[in-house]
C-alpha cells in the first residue's frame, strides 16, 4: 500500500471517528457544526450545547494499538500541522486496545509537548511528517482526559 493509499485510508477512518463523535454529542443534547471539507483543517467538528462550544481535533492512531505510543505530528512538509497548527479546544484519540476514546485539553498537551523532550519521529506521507512519540500511559497520567467508552459509541473499528 503506498502513501497515498495509508492517507486516504487514514482520512476515512478519521472520518469515521468524527461521525461516531458527532452522534455521541448529539444525543447528548448538543448541536453539531463539521469542519469545512478540505484535507487540512484546524478542527473536526464543534459540539455546542447550552451557551458553550467546543473544538474537537479527531485523532485514530493506528500504531498505537500495537506499540503503546502516541503519535502527535507537528509538522508537515513545509508547515506547521497537527498539534501545531490545531484550532482546537480538546484533541480526541480512540485507543481500540482500551476501547475508549479521550479528549485532552489542547492547550494542555501543547504545553506538554513543549516542555518534555518527547523523541520526534519521522512518519506518514512519505515520512515528511514530524510527530512527538509519546507513551499512551503516560500521557493518560500527566493530563487526566475526558474518556468515552467506544463501545457506547458502537464505532465498527
Amino acid at each position: 500500500m503506498d502513501s497515498t493509499d495509508k492517507f486516504v485510508r487514514d482520512m476515512e477512518t478519521g472520518a469515521k471517528l468524527v461521525s461516531y463523535l458527532s452522534k455521541h454529542f448529539k444525543d447528548s443534547g448538543g448541536t453539531i457544526e463539521l469542519a469545512p471539507d478540505g484535507p487540512f483543517k484546524p478542527y473536526d467538528l464543534i459540539v455546542t450545547k447550552g451557551q458553550s462550544s467546543f473544538k474537537i481535533e479527531c485523532k485514530y492512531d493506528l500504531l498505537m494499538s500495537k506499540t503503546g505510543n502516541h503519535a502527535i505530528e507537528f509538522w508537515r512538509g513545509d508547515s506547521k500541522s497537527g498539534i501545531a497548527a490545531t484550532e482546537s479546544d480538546y484533541w480526541c484519540v480512540a485507543n481500540t486496545t482500551e476501547d475508549k476514546v479521550y479528549l485532552f485539553d489542547t492547550n494542555r498537551l501543547k504545553e506538554l509537548c513543549q516542555k518534555e523532550k518527547f523523541p520526534i519521529v519521522s512518519g506518514s506521507d512519505g515520512m515528511r511528517a514530524k510527530m512527538f512519540l509519546v507513551k499512551f500511559g503516560q500521557l493518560k497520567n500527566m493530563l487526566r482526559p475526558i474518556e468515552i467508552n467506544l463501545h457506547c459509541l458502537n464505532i465498527p473499528f
